[in-house]
């Protein structure tokens, strides 16, 4: 695989990671219920970093999947 494709899969990744993460985020906002105005922030805080914890690494596993699969593709095709 060339240099620019290598780099072209690198940012391609890092923006669904970018994306992906967000989402997780904003979604463990609104399940959590870590968001302004909640009456027992202490409890919602809690819950909304146990969730993201728990979250995190499936987004890391598929950013991760998808990394390496570009890269194996590329190298498959470059050894035809």
């Amino acid at each position: 695989m060339k240099i620019g494709a290598a780099l072209k899969a690198f940012f391609m990744t890092l923006i669904a990671f970018t994306f992906i993460f967000f989402l997780a985020f904003v979604i463990d906002l609104f399940v959590f219920g870590a968001v302004p105005g909640n009456t027992s922030p202490t409890d919602s805080t809690y819950l909304y970093f146990v969730g993201f914890a728990v979250i995190t690494p499936f987004v890391l596993i598929i950013a991760f999947i998808m990394l390496f699969r570009d890269f194996y593709i590329g190298t498959l095709n470059r050894i035809k």
